[in-house]
């Protein structure tokens, strides 16, 4: 899998990879026995030369971008579902265009899951409060978003962010 990620940049190639390495180590292994072996990826190429980016998300939490020159957010949640739960179920990638400057965080559902308030009431307040911490530094910005997820309620659940600024 390493090598793969090496050599193509392709998020949809990258993902039916991905999906041919699951269906390879269930190989032999009732199709019931593995309906929950399946896990969500967030794919993406970004060329940093042309400023655009390509990607693939598969029942991943969405990715938030955002352009602090215009205030542009986007939420980058189209793909495909869960890699591993539906063999030829469809990928679409996503193509466009950023502005030099633009910050954006990728997360697992350990920041997003919690009983109260809703996953998905989670979801735009992790989005406000990456866009009201934006400016700060990315260290900051991680230490933001973690203290406010601890407010919340117990953690259960690992938690990964990544964050970045793309010039």
């Amino acid at each position: 899998i390493p090598e793969l990620i090496k050599r193509i940049r392709d998020p949809i190639i990258i993902t039916r990879e991905l999906k041919k390495h699951m269906r390879g180590l269930f190989q032999g292994i009732h199709l019931e026995d593995t309906i929950n072996a399946c896990f969500s990826a967030f794919i993406a190429y970004v060329n940093t030369r042309e400023r655009f980016i390509e990607y693939v998300n598969c029942g991943h939490p969405p990715a938030i971008l955002h352009a602090p020159d215009t205030n542009y957010i986007l939420r980058l949640s189209k793909g495909a579902g869960p890699i591993g739960c539906i063999k030829d179920a469809p990928i679409k990638k996503v193509v466009f265009h950023y502005q030099p400057g633009s910050r954006f965080i990728i997360y697992s559902d350990g920041l997003s899951k919690s009983p109260s308030p809703s996953a998905a009431e989670r979801t735009e307040r992790i989005e406000k409060e990456f866009i009201e911490n934006a400016l700060l530094s990315i260290h900051d910005l991680l230490q933001a978003l973690l203290l406010s997820r601890m407010t919340h309620s117990e953690i259960d659940d690992d938690i990964s962010i990544i964050a970045g600024t793309l010039f």
